[in-house]
């Protein structure tokens, strides 16, 4: 994950952000909603397979090729709230398999972040 620090003279519209759940991760058996940072508009449907402060994997409904997918958000079909970003992807028996980062760490971290760096100086 990076941090990134957006400039105040270009607020980012309310309505585009995505809010964390409370949660901090799903539960087993939770049905989930990835949305593609790829192709807006798309949406991918899967069920947490496991979940834990350290990790998330959820089993896919459909099968498809999940590169660039990595940073995409898992969002609970039950509370509408970010759970997960993707992080992992693996194929188990002819499902996708995604793994990602639970929503609880990622916030943990942001309000422990102490260095917000310009999108235009950012550099992998």
């Amino acid at each position: 994950y990076v941090l990134l620090h957006t400039a105040s003279a270009n607020p980012i519209d309310p309505a585009l952000i995505l809010r964390p759940d409370v949660r901090g991760q799903p539960q087993p058996g939770e049905r989930v909603i990835l949305y593609s940072g790829l192709q807006p508009g798309q949406l991918y449907s899967g069920t947490v397979q496991s979940a834990s402060p350290q990790a998330v994997w959820v089993v896919m409904d459909d099968t498809f090729d999940p590169s660039g997918l990595s940073g995409s958000p898992f969002v609970s079909q039950h509370t509408g709230q970010v759970v997960g970003m993707v992080i992992a992807t693996t194929q188990r028996g002819g499902r996708v398999l995604l793994g990602a980062h639970p929503i609880g760490s990622l916030v943990r971290l942001a309000e422990a972040a102490t260095e917000f760096p310009l999108i235009a100086a950012y550099r992998r």
